[in-house]
């Protein structure tokens, strides 16, 4: 979910998203959070589908689970092209991708999985409904969150046969990415994920659009959110008073200036007490981080 307010909080510091040319991430290695393209797909594998052949199947067999399984067989190949055929276009234009997946998700985050399960469950009772309503687009979006798995697994296929390095992060691939930027071993991560700045990365592309033959790239550096916001322990305790996956619900009560005076005034002895949250942003262990390089290089 990323943090809580995160966009608000920039806005009013002042804190500016850049937007420059492709050529200004030449011969760099970029970090691909590979799940937030997966996510924000759905609605533009809609033009590419026949919606009449779904209603037609449905009018014939009245058959959720068949329909589902065909909706899913029949948009499943076009998300993964969509995201293989970026990733080859911006390899070919002289960007060095490193695609990152989730790992095993973090015991802390038990609130947030429990909630996305939530999520999933709801979803497939939404999903009967929408059926019989012909919802195609809705479906389509339903589905991807509840059967990302299989797309997973043709990505990684397909990125080892064009020789694209593929990671698995230990736990979330934002902050595996974050790690490595921060190490030096990438120049930053396409991820719409602001976990990513709290996890001590350097360069958070948020956005990557096709126009006019080439790309754009939107992103925003951590070194801009220092000086106008708060330094790097602070902006830790700020995302964890507003919420993240960690605290979804942050602090009740405590807005976006209130969690900014609060985070400043807090003691060193309160810092010490905080140590074990700290230590979910700061693992930063040299021999993980050595085996990921090597697998990139």
């Amino acid at each position: 979910m990323g943090i809580k307010y995160f966009s608000k909080l920039l806005k009013m510091y002042d804190v500016k998203y850049h937007k420059d040319n492709i050529s200004h991430f030449s011969d760099q290695i970029i970090g691909v959070d590979i799940m937030i393209p997966i996510y924000s797909l759905a609605h533009i594998v809609m033009k590419d589908i026949d919606v009449n052949e779904f209603i037609d199947f449905y009018q014939n067999t009245r058959d959720v689970f068949l329909l589902e399984n065909f909706i899913w067989i029949s948009i499943e190949d076009i998300v993964v092209n969509i995201i293989v055929n970026k990733l080859k276009g911006l390899k070919n234009s002289g960007i060095f991708p490193v695609v990152v997946f989730d790992g095993i998700q973090r015991k802390e985050k038990g609130c947030t999985l429990k909630n996305r399960n939530k999520t999933i469950n709801k979803n497939r009772a939404d999903i009967k409904d929408a059926f019989e309503r012909f919802e195609i687009g809705n479906i389509i979006r339903k589905l991807i969150v509840i059967k990302r798995k299989t797309i997973y697994f043709k990505i990684y296929k397909d990125m080892k046969a064009e020789n694209i390095p593929v990671l698995i992060a230990n736990h979330d691939a934002e902050e595996l990415c974050a790690i490595l930027d921060k190490k030096g071993i990438i120049d930053g991560t396409w991820t719409k994920d602001s976990d990513y700045i709290i996890f001590g990365g350097r360069t958070q592309i948020t956005d990557i659009k096709r126009e006019n033959g080439s790309y754009t790239f939107t992103y925003l550096l951590s070194s801009e959110i220092y000086n106008k916001i708060a330094d790097y322990e602070i902006l830790v305790l700020i995302g964890i008073v507003l919420g993240c996956d960690f605290l979804p619900k942050g602090v009740y009560g405590i807005g976006i200036k209130k969690a900014k005076e609060y985070c400043e005034n807090i003691s060193e002895i309160d810092k010490e007490e905080l140590a074990d949250i700290f230590n979910i942003f700061y693992e930063n262990n040299n021999s993980i981080t050595s085996y990921y390089e090597s697998l990139i290089y």
